[in-house]
């Protein structure tokens, strides 16, 4: 297990395909996401990780995304 890397970068996507395939308010697929990140993380200091990195949202999409998404993300950085 000498191949583990020390650092990982994550760019997460597909929150509001989710939402729409089952129908879901966009929060409620970003609180799904963010579930998920943390047992990606619990999972990553399993296995010694020392650095994690995620990429939550650009520049240009914190500017051009709907109110409704940009919220949703903030307001589940504030809460975890």
């Amino acid at each position: 297990m000498n191949d583990i890397p020390k650092h990982i970068v994550v760019i997460p996507d597909g929150n509001r395909r989710y939402a729409r395939r089952y129908n879901l308010p966009i929060y409620e697929a970003y609180k799904i996401g963010s579930e998920r990140t943390l047992e990606f993380l619990n999972w990553c200091m399993e296995f010694g990780i020392k650095v994690v990195t995620f990429f939550v949202i650009s520049y240009d999409n914190f500017l051009k995304r709907s109110k409704e998404d940009v919220d949703a993300v903030l307001r589940l950085l504030r809460e975890n």
